[in-house]
Parts: C-alpha cells; sequence; structure tokens
C-alpha cells in the first residue's frame, strides 16, 4: 500500500474513531485537496506529495475536539510520529511537517511553497462550503466574519489565484453582515 493511501486510512480511522464527523471534515479534505489540484497546475515545481500528505494530516486533530489546544501544533508532531513509520525520507517528513504546523498562519507562517499551498487551499476551501454560516448559527457572527477575514486574507500568497475568490468573498461577507443585522433586530 502506498503512503497516500496510508494516510488517507489514518484520517478516516481517526474520523470513524469519534464516531460522527461534526466539523464535516472527510469533506473538507476532499475540498482543499481538489483546490490543490488546481494550484498544483499553475505551480509545476512543487512537491505534490508533500502537498497531497499535508491536506490528509492538517486537520484530522479536532478529533476529539479540545478548542484549547491548537490542532497545528498536535498535529505537527503526531505527522512526524505517522510519517516515520512509513519509511519516508526526513526531508519530506520536515516539509509536511511545516505545512500542517504552519497552515493556520497564525504563530507560524508558512515559508515554503507547499506550505503556502496548503495554506491558501484550505482557506480557499471555507469559501467554498457552509463554515460561516454554521459558526455563525451558533451566535458567533463576529467570530465567523474575523475567520471569513483571516481566510481572504490567507489567499494573499497566490494574488493571481486570489481574485478568483472576490466575489465569493462580498458574497459571505454581505451574508454575514445581513444575519448579524438580523439577529441583531431579533434580540430586541
Amino acid at each position: 500500500m502506498d503512503i497516500i493511501q496510508n494516510t488517507k486510512e489514518f484520517f478516516d480511522e481517526r474520523v470513524a474513531n469519534y464516531w460522527k464527523d461534526p466539523f464535516g471534515l472527510k469533506e473538507h479534505v476532499i475540498l482543499v485537496e481538489n483546490q490543490i489540484k488546481k494550484v498544483l497546475q499553475k505551480n509545476i515545481w512543487a512537491n505534490e506529495l508533500v502537498c497531497i500528505l499535508s491536506c490528509r494530516l492538517h486537520d484530522i486533530w479536532h478529533y476529539p475536539v479540545l478548542e484549547w489546544e491548537d490542532h497545528a501544533i498536535i498535529w505537527e508532531k503526531i505527522s512526524r510520529e505517522f510519517l516515520s513509520k512509513q519509511w519516508l525520507d526526513d526531508n519530506i517528513i520536515n516539509q509536511v511537517a511545516h505545512c500542517v504546523r504552519s497552515h493556520r498562519c497564525k504563530d507560524v507562517i508558512p515559508e515554503t511553497l507547499e506550505a503556502k499551498i496548503l495554506a491558501f487551499c484550505d482557506s480557499a476551501s471555507h469559501m467554498q462550503d457552509s463554515m460561516y454560516i454554521e459558526i455563525a448559527k451558533d451566535w458567533r457572527i463576529d467570530y465567523a466574519m474575523g475567520k471569513l477575514q483571516r481566510d481572504y486574507r490567507d489567499l494573499d500568497m497566490f494574488p493571481e489565484l486570489k481574485k478568483d475568490y472576490e466575489n465569493l468573498y462580498l458574497a459571505w461577507k454581505k451574508l454575514l453582515e445581513e444575519y448579524k443585522d438580523f439577529l441583531d433586530k431579533k434580540s430586541d
């Protein structure tokens, strides 16, 4: 069995062991991987293996849900452990670990092309899903709006591709603003 299939099974097992997928990570990973394949067509020098492995490993610490822990920190370590058991070259393991650790563009910024691709595709995928409205439905509209702003900011890594998301970003922004206004009026 190859490393990509092993990583997919590792991810699927992690979600299955949690018994449900409240964050929709199975669908999320598919969206991110589809984005990666598109971005790789324009960035032929990127290491596809590093990008795909990073995609499969970047978000699975969400299960079990531990809000006070940063999943990027934990999964950098777990990714290293998992990949070292797959007999991968240390260089590939280090690249994947950097992608996983930096994909949130929070305290560690993506430095490699592959890390920038993962961060871009992760943020772009959020705009293609219902994540913002799911967050807003939990009365966390300001958080959803902030997340949208951060995701749009992360698209700066590939300005030539960011323009493709401008209308979607503006639509989400308008929807969240209208939803906030609606709830504010309803609570008066």
